[in-house]
């Protein structure tokens, strides 16, 4: 006996659950998780043994007497922590598509994604299932400019990078304002020259706005100098600016 599944809009069929052989289950190499968190995994099987589980990990009956994890590894990995030799699973009919509808949708309700999960589910939406940013967007819950800057991080961020996103180290909009540097390679530029540090928003002439009413300061002078009749030239501008740069970088 089947039923079909139309919460939330989602296709495919769960069967009705049944107890397996944990020995049975198999992790899936789609996996959209980046890591698996050992910390969480120790509290869920804590969770788990006082209060049994309370959801059956969904699986893909692979017609050879094993099941692939569609969602529920976390589950999974706390009842092995426990020794137990049996679970329930209910098995999942649908589309690839469907498969990842169901695991963001279920996901959703146990340990939250973090950045990079979401990078791997747009990876794998965009270069496996061949999806649109704005189909991607969607089913992820992104603006189509964001799946466009998830895709950045991915090619223009180092892996010791995307481990500091994925342990929240490092936020998101770092981990954009760096992949944005790196593509363009403008990496060295909008460089305070002061404080030789690269700012959001800097202002004309790269001075950061540390520096920036320094410099405004110097730039109200040297006009005032020639008003009063030092009749200074663009050159003897320029070198007191370096003098003045000079001095702050001592500071």
């Amino acid at each position: 006996m089947e039923a079909k599944s139309n919460s939330n809009g989602k296709s495919g069929k769960f069967s009705n659950t049944k107890t397996v052989s944990i020995n049975r289950l198999r992790m899936n190499p789609n996996d959209i998780r980046y890591f698996r968190d050992s910390d969480y995994i120790r509290q869920l099987a804590k969770s788990i043994e006082e209060f049994g589980l309370r959801m059956p990990i969904v699986v893909e009956d692979n017609k050879d007497g094993t099941y692939t994890i569609i969602d529920g590894h976390y589950r999974y990995l706390a009842v092995k922590l426990l020794k137990w030799t049996k679970v329930k699973v209910v098995v999942f009919k649908g589309s690839e598509l469907d498969k990842v509808r169901l695991t963001m949708s279920i996901s959703s309700n146990s340990k939250p994604f973090n950045p990079m999960d979401k990078l791997k589910a747009i990876k794998y939406l965009c270069e496996v299932l061949k999806l649109k940013p704005e189909q991607v967007g969607e089913l992820i819950g992104l603006k189509r400019r964001m799946v466009y800057y998830y895709l950045l991080i991915d090619k223009h961020l180092t892996e010791e990078e995307k481990l500091k996103l994925a342990m929240g180290k490092m936020s998101v909009r770092e981990a954009i304002k760096l992949a944005i540097r790196r593509k363009s390679g403008v990496a060295n530029r909008n460089v305070c020259f002061v404080c030789r540090e690269w700012r959001d928003g800097v202002v004309p002439m790269f001075f950061c706005p540390k520096h920036h009413k320094a410099v405004q300061s110097l730039v109200k002078n040297l006009l005032r100098l020639k008003s009063d009749g030092y009749g200074l030239t663009e050159e003897d501008k320029e070198k007191l600016l370096r003098i003045v740069v000079a001095f702050l970088r001592s500071l």
